[in-house]
């Protein structure tokens, strides 16, 4: 990472999630952490399968998996934390065809010869 810029990271247990910028928990954010619902999950979401962060056209959003559905995660500016964008959840079937619910992994394949959209994101059963 350049010197100079920070970067942001979520952590997911369970139902509750904790945001870090660089290595360190944001200011003022709970130590034990808050629930998904406060990121625009609805109350059923228990646990997240997996994650992975879009490059290129996904404009380096976060996709967390959960059961048949995923979410969009994007930095909120005015209220300095992370949110589930409008129009989310989806169902994981219908953008990313033929994989079934209930991932396991999901990583971003930074392979040059790939394109840099959501089929560069990878999941795996």
């Amino acid at each position: 990472m350049p010197a100079g810029i920070s970067y942001g990271l979520v952590g997911v247990l369970g139902a509750r999630y904790w945001e870090f910028e660089d290595h360190d928990l944001v200011a003022g954010f709970p130590e034990s952490g808050q629930p998904l619902t406060e990121l625009g999950f609805h109350s059923l979401v228990d646990h997240i399968d997996a994650a992975a962060v879009g490059l290129g056209s996904l404009n380096r959003r976060v996709y967390l998996f959960s059961g048949y559905e995923y979410w969009r995660l994007r930095h909120d500016r005015r209220r300095h934390r992370m949110m589930v964008d409008r129009y989310y959840p989806q169902e994981i079937s219908r953008v990313f065809r033929g994989i079934p619910p209930n991932i396991d992994t999901a990583f971003t394949n930074v392979d040059g010869n790939a394109p840099p959209d959501l089929t560069s994101v990878c999941l795996q059963v």
